[in-house]
Formats: C-alpha cells, sequence, structure tokens
C-alpha cells in the first residue's frame, strides 16, 4: 500500500465519533446557529499510529512568543519506508502562558495533518445551520450541546437526540 492509499484508507476510517461539533456563532437575534465540524489533535495522531504506524511518524514544534501571542509552526514527517513526505502547519494564539503553547502546537499539528492530507474532508463539508429555539442560544455555546451520528449524510443531532441539520443527497 503506497503511503497516499494509506492517507486515504486512514480517512476513510474516520467515524462520526471521532469528530466534533462546536458553534462557530450564532446570530444577533439568536434564532440560527452556524455549527463547525472539526477533527482533534488526538484523532490525527491515532490515524498516524494505525495506518502508518508509530515509529515512521514524527512531529516537530516551533515556538515563537511574542509580547501577547504565541505562535508555533508544526512539522509533521512520515516515513512509511516507501514514501516520505514532511508537511508543515502555523497556528497563532492570544497569550504566552503553557496553555496558550499548548493550544498553538494542537492547531499547528492539525494544520500539518489537514496538508499531510488526513480529514481533509472536512473542508467539503456544507455550512451547518440550524434554527434556535426561543431562550436556547445560550445552551447552544456548551461543550457536547450537539454531535455528529452520520458523515455521509451528515446529520447533527443535540443532546436530547433530535435531528437538527440533516443534509439532503
Amino acid at each position: 500500500m503506497t503511503l497516499l492509499e494509506k492517507i486515504e484508507a486512514a480517512n476513510a476510517s474516520v467515524q462520526p465519533s471521532d469528530l466534533e461539533v462546536r458553534v462557530a456563532r450564532v446570530s444577533k437575534d439568536e434564532t440560527w446557529a452556524e455549527l463547525l465540524v472539526y477533527k482533534t489533535a488526538r484523532v490525527d495522531m491515532h490515524l498516524l499510529d494505525r495506518f502508518i504506524g508509530p515509529e515512521k511518524w514524527n512531529v516537530r514544534f516551533e515556538v515563537y512568543n511574542g509580547s501577547q501571542t504565541t505562535v508555533v509552526k508544526a512539522t509533521l514527517s512520515v516515513d512509511d519506508g516507501d514514501a516520505s513526505l514532511i508537511r508543515e502547519g502555523l497556528s497563532a494564539v492570544e497569550g504566552t502562558d503553557a496553555n496558550a503553547v499548548k493550544a498553538a502546537e494542537s492547531d499547528a499539528f492539525k494544520r500539518a495533518g489537514f496538508a499531510l492530507g488526513l480529514c481533509r474532508f472536512l473542508y467539503d463539508l456544507p455550512k451547518i445551520f440550524v434554527k434556535l429555539e426561543k431562550g436556547e442560544a445560550q445552551k447552544v455555546s456548551s461543550y457536547g450541546y450537539f454531535k455528529l451520528t452520520s458523515i455521509k449524510p451528515l446529520i447533527v443531532v443535540d443532546r436530547n437526540g433530535k435531528v437538527r441539520y440533516e443534509e439532503k443527497l
């Protein structure tokens, strides 16, 4: 299996439970919300370990601290013995403390993973808009309020199991 085929197999293995959903924004009148489906850095690590091999990839971080901002460059190297690839990701976050560095490293690593091709299909997902019920705007921003139950077709439910978005194929 070529390196490209391994990356394609990794993407094909991604399950709805591997991805998370968060509110990107709520309308000013609080009648709708735009949702964003995303992956965590742990998903990329799991995919790389499972489909490339834990000993066949590594990531190196370069941290640049400004007076109020942390910038991190992640260099992701993959070498499966037949082919090698190097991809980079860059992230900037507010703050310079340990939490800011961790957040920037995680984001830069995910961007390097996207550059490699991991979960790049997330960029092709449709925009997700859901109607909000009266008084729901404050609740939807909490972690885990929405979750993905299907990728194709894309289906999002709320924490009560009610379908809030269903992609029409």
